[in-house]
């Protein structure tokens, strides 16, 4: 059993807290402002749970490592693979199907990763169905928020239990486990939930996650819509319409916006005198340094030789 806070200033570490907890995450901000990310974590066997609050708007995309599932409750106002979450929202992500969100400022998000066996388990003892019959693809599943407002109660006694380094602590931990594995089994077998028409994997999120697998192998390359296209094997409109269904902007905006936010890491990083805006900028593609610059200041509300400096 272990327990983190973790507390930054700078969007670009999303990714390595999110590995601490076994996501494969990527964090693009995407409105001025100072950012700001407190997440507090508890990892034990078989599960992983995360209560995070961020702000400002963030894009997001993500992957859930093999032989797990993840349950993500999000504050109203978020997205979801392009659909608008209520607070009666619950994400079910599986391995291999790419999650795309957008978050508003102040955005507080409760996740939890529990190992595919265990839920299976569970659901099996529950209702005699498999956890694959149940949920075989990724989806979002309605759930009414007087279920959902206990669970997250039980998610936080969870995170506060494992911050008590003694054995009364650890016992009262895996007891909470042990109830937080038998709601969850009783969420996702809710009459409700098994009457939804079954969920299918997305072509259309197969599509945006195969564009961003080729950026994130070359991050300093400013890559052009045919490009992406072509790694992606289908025509610019597909590809236009696959980004704007499932993370709300085209793909050349995703792109830009996504460039700006490793320059920004970088400029953050760099020590006083030892680089450039210039030449972090060429780094990522960006060889137009005025409007690099006008797009810096619309994204992030200062100057990128005032990020340099500010370090």
């Amino acid at each position: 059993m272990e327990s983190l806070h973790f507390q930054t200033d700078e969007c670009g570490r999303l990714a390595e807290l999110a590995a601490r907890s076994g996501w494969e995450m990527h964090c693009i901000q995407i409105e001025p402002g100072e950012f700001r990310g407190v997440c507090d974590i508890a990892l034990l066997p078989g599960l992983r749970i995360c209560l995070g609050n961020f702000s400002p708007a963030l894009r997001i995309h993500a992957k859930v490592p093999d032989g797990w599932r993840a349950l993500a409750m999000a504050d109203g106002g978020a997205c979801f693979r392009g659909r608008t979450l209520g607070n009666g929202a619950l994400c079910y992500i599986v391995p291999g199907d790419p999650a795309f969100w957008q978050t508003p400022a102040d955005h507080a998000a409760d996740t939890v990763m529990i190992e595919a066996a265990i839920l299976d388990q569970a659901i099996q003892e529950l209702s005699g169905d498999s956890l694959a019959k149940c949920l075989p693809h990724t989806a979002v599943l309605g759930i009414s928020p007087e279920y959902l407002a206990p669970l997250r109660r039980l998610l936080r006694a969870i995170v506060s239990e494992a911050t008590t380094a003694t054995v009364e602590g650890e016992n009262s931990c895996r007891v909470l486990a042990g109830s937080l594995i038998r709601t969850l089994a009783v969420l996702l077998t809710m009459p409700e939930v098994g009457s939804r028409p079954p969920a299918h994997s997305s072509p259309e999120a197969c599509h945006v996650a195969a564009a961003l697998a080729l950026m994130e192998k070359h991050p300093g390359r400013a890559w052009s819509l045919r490009e992406l296209c072509q790694h992606a094997d289908v025509c610019p409109r597909t590809l236009q319409t696959s980004f704007l269904r499932q993370t709300g902007v085209g793909p050349n905006r995703f792109v830009r916006e996504l460039r700006l936010n490793r320059v920004r890491s970088r400029l953050r990083g760099a020590r006083r005198g030892s680089e450039s805006v210039k030449q972090i900028a060429i780094e990522h593609g960006f060889n137009h340094l005025g409007h690099f610059s006008r797009d810096y200041v619309t994204l992030f509300g200062e100057l990128p030789s005032q990020t340099l400096c500010n370090e």
